[in-house]
């Protein structure tokens, strides 16, 4: 037995002598059959390979760049987490963002709350009821937006370098969309898409900081013809017009916008090629009541 332990030992080691040479010849050969099957890209091929550059720019956080205010009312329904959710999970790709969150509501509700506390935001959490004392006749929400309105004027100081942007819960942004609201010197517009029953509305020709041309279907006559997603202003504008504010008016855009003396002639237009908002709306579940659940 002692024997065979021996041979078999030494049989063993000579055999992964030999294996281990011929690993060594074939390494060592040039042509390799895997160089084949997998071909090395030099430094100069990987550089055209591979594009280093984004497609689109990513803001990075710099300490100099204008606050935004996103402000936005909602209400008690089926899809108000849902949408809240995803805007603020869009919302958490935006430095220097404070959300400024409207309840339609008597009071502050649980599920709002709850959201507000672990979305990791910056946020002010306002409720008030619309329609009180009397029902609106054209718009259901002024009451809710004059309120994070009068909320600015009254917490921050005239010196804050800050941009002001309404914004619906069930809208899609694009975060490029925060690089124009930022770059907005006094009030600028955009295009916004799939809205006044076109794919886009707003100005789609500029030059020099201006709209020169405008789309839009409903009320080509208005002041201003964009839908609520489509302009920001400078808080430096809305601390100035202490009247400014929302009323219930067909118009209520444009008339807002009148009130900051800010029409289609002198507010700023510096992209009018690219949609970065849209208006979407999410198709209302069908929830079937509790007392039909089996049992």
């Amino acid at each position: 037995m002692h024997l065979l332990g021996e041979y078999g030992g030494r049989y063993s080691r000579n055999k992964y002598a030999v294996l281990f040479a011929i690993t060594l010849t074939l390494f060592s050969t040039k042509k390799l059959w895997w160089r084949k099957s997998f071909p090395i890209l030099k430094p100069q091929k990987a550089k055209e390979f591979c594009k280093t550059e984004p497609e689109f720019h990513i803001e990075t956080i710099k300490e100099d760049m204008p606050l935004i205010f996103g402000v936005t009312s909602t209400y008690a329904r089926h899809l108000q987490l849902p949408e809240l959710t995803r805007l603020s999970q869009t919302l958490l790709h935006i430095p220097k963002f404070h959300w400024i969150l409207t309840e339609d509501s008597y009071e502050k509700t649980e599920t709002v709350t709850k959201l507000l506390q672990k979305s990791g935001l910056n946020y002010t959490h306002l409720n008030a009821k619309n329609n009180i004392p009397s029902p609106t006749k054209y718009i259901k929400d002024y009451t809710t937006r004059n309120l994070a309105l009068n909320w600015i004027r009254g917490n921050i100081p005239a010196t804050r370098d800050a941009i002001v942007y309404l914004m619906d819960d069930d809208n899609t942004y694009s975060l490029k969309l925060f690089d124009e609201i930022r770059a907005t010197k006094r009030a600028a517009v955009w295009q916004v898409g799939l809205v006044g029953d076109l794919l886009s509305e707003g100005p789609v020709r500029c030059e020099n900081g201006k709209a020169l041309e405008w789309r839009t279907f409903w009320w080509p006559d208005r002041l201003t013809p964009i839908d609520m997603a489509g302009f920001a202003f400078h808080i430096k504008l809305l601390l100035e017009r202490t009247g400014a504010h929302f009323r219930d008016v067909p118009d209520m855009e444009s008339d807002f916008l009148s009130s900051l003396c800010v029409t289609r002639e002198n507010i700023e237009a510096n992209n009018c090629k690219d949609i970065l908002v849209w208006h979407t709306q999410t198709k209302i579940p069908k929830v079937m009541d509790g007392s039909s659940r089996s049992k």
